[in-house]
């Protein structure tokens, strides 16, 4: 079918020429989706724990890699959040950044979704030796605010100090007080070590592809 829409051929589908979208995906790895579900998780528990909350699905909308609108044109982040009572506009969206995407590409990327509307965007590059950095931007912030929490930076020792918080208004509007999500460095650092062993150990366990 792309080659047919590239080519302007005509076969039994109806084609569009010069007005269609081509979309490539790949398929994320260990690392890249079980870091994006310990945000989720660590959002939902939170906003769960509250009392006047009955379920957290009732306050917030999490829409995953969602296709929306930005300055650059259509985009999808890996997490975006909105208020239930309404899903527009985004209220958060999560880039997490793994093997192909560089940190300067990360920052931009955060500042491209806070120039589009967003109130709040995070980001975070991981890599296999373990160099990561946590980036976020606040609606109307100067500058965005980058942390490094590999384990030249961040242990035992200090992990009091790396404890990202963040108004819970950043990611829903549908409750009310002033509530805090917490993000632990520490705990994602740990937990990141975890998902790359285990990829590592996934690997190892690959069956060869048997050639004809």
């Amino acid at each position: 079918m792309y080659d047919a829409w590239m080519c302007f051929l005509e076969c039994c589908w109806r084609l569009e020429y010069k007005a269609g979208d081509v979309w490539m995906y790949g398929d994320p790895s260990l690392v890249h989706r079980t870091i994006s579900n310990w945000f989720n998780t660590t959002i939902i528990t939170q906003i769960q724990s509250i009392p006047e909350v009955e379920c957290a699905i009732d306050v917030i909308s999490a829409a995953g890699a969602s296709r929306l609108e930005t300055i650059q044109g259509d985009k999808e982040p890996d997490l975006c959040y909105f208020s239930t009572s309404r899903l527009e506009p985004v209220r958060a969206v999560i880039e997490v950044a793994y093997r192909n995407e560089g940190l300067e590409a990360l920052k931009s990327s955060v500042d491209m979704w806070e120039a589009s509307g967003s109130l709040l965007a995070i980001g975070v590059k991981i890599t296999r030796e373990l160099d990561l950095t946590f980036v976020a931007k606040e609606h109307g912030a100067a500058a965005l605010t980058e942390i490094k929490f590999g384990p030249e930076f961040l242990d035992e020792s200090n992990k009091e100090a790396f404890v990202m918080e963040f108004p819970l208004s950043c990611f829903t509007g549908d409750v009310e007080g002033d509530h805090r999500i917490r993000f632990d460095l520490f705990g994602l650092q740990q937990y990141v070590n975890k998902m790359i062993e285990w990829e590592g150990l996934a690997k190892e366990m690959e069956l060869p592809v048997k050639k004809e």
